[in-house]
């Protein structure tokens, strides 16, 4: 077997595009470019928020890892992981894409931020086939 058939960091470093569905199951035609689970993004990501845990916890903190820090964190992963979008209006507005409007969007809009958690941690949507 080649050694790059096993290479997902370089595919998911390359980014991917996930058709989102409606509430119904339906495609609709918005699209939001990511980038993997094992993008260096990702993993870079993932890193520091598990160095500010342990930074914290040096410190002798008490703080407890709470429900909310780690879906805080979640949608901070998933905005850092969004590269871009199109299709995406706001009342009729083409929605321009930044870090802070992923954000808000992962935030405010669950159905959305679920579809590309799911799209990002499945290896296979960064392989061709």
């Amino acid at each position: 077997m080649e050694l790059g058939k096993l290479d997902t960091k370089t595919a998911s470093n390359a980014g991917a595009e996930v058709q989102i569905t409606d509430a119904a199951g339906q495609l609709t035609d918005i699209f939001i470019t990511v980038v993997g689970i094992d993008s260096d993004e990702f993993r870079k990501a993932e890193k520091e928020m598990q160095n500010r845990r342990l930074k914290h916890a040096q410190r002798g903190g008490k703080k407890s890892i709470t429900a909310e820090i780690l879906e805080d964190e979640m949608i901070e992963r998933l905005a850092r992981c969004t590269t871009g979008w199109r299709g995406l209006t706001d009342n009729g507005k083409e929605v321009v894409f930044s870090y802070d409007k992923a954000k808000e969007l992962y935030t405010d809009l669950p159905l959305l931020r679920d579809q590309v958690e799911e799209f990002i941690g499945d290896r296979e949507n960064f392989l061709s086939s």
